[in-house]
């Protein structure tokens, strides 16, 4: 069973079409959140690819930064590319680095591929892992839909804002805002109370 939601065998057309520092599809919405981090905060980016563009940011802006993903190419690829930041090359719903601590958690791009049981526990163990006043932003369709993930093939499902609302208030976790980017992805910006 590919374990990377089939973005191992697509890791290829993944970098070609997204991982790349010429990408700027997300790039400004994340680099907005990153600059309201305090210095030095630590930061865990889930499904992060090959680092670019977003890790990259994370990087740039001097922050402790862990990193997840479940495809083994792309976890060779972020290594060379950020050879000192940590990585581990397994899922993030069942990761290792959920036994740490963090300031904010980043999550571009990933909880849709998850079942909705999938979901419901990554969101709990976000919050589990972040300090208090700690931040958390995932990008999710702010409608509840299922279709295929246009890369991979693989279902997707968005439980839609009010599920994810109540996920997150449930999981201690208030969302602050939501905005799309240029890419009309959506995001939520939350923080843990």
């Amino acid at each position: 069973m590919d374990k990377s939601k089939a973005y191992e065998k697509n890791a290829e057309t993944f970098l070609k079409l997204r991982g790349h520092v010429n990408n700027t599809i997300g790039v400004e919405e994340v680099r907005k959140w990153t600059q309201s981090l305090p210095d030095k905060s630590r930061v865990l980016d889930l499904g992060c690819g090959n680092g670019f563009p977003l890790t990259k940011i994370l990087v740039d802006h001097d922050l402790d930064v862990y990193a997840i993903d479940a495809s083994e190419s792309l976890c060779r690829d972020f290594k060379k590319n950020f050879p000192e930041t940590s990585i581990a090359c397994e899922t993030a719903e069942n990761s290792e680095l959920f036994k740490l601590k963090f300031d904010a958690i980043l999550s571009w791009g990933l909880i849709f591929l998850l079942t909705e049981k999938e979901q419901e526990a990554l969101i709990k163990k976000v919050s589990e892992a972040l300090f208090i006043n700690g931040r958390y932003l995932f990008t999710a369709p702010w409608q509840k839909t299922r279709w295929k993930d246009t890369l991979t093939g693989e279902d997707s499902v968005s439980l839609g804002r009010n599920r994810y609302k109540e996920l997150l208030n449930s999981a201690g976790l208030i969302v602050l805002d939501e905005f799309q980017d240029s890419g009309e992805n959506h995001y939520f910006s939350c923080i843990k109370k």
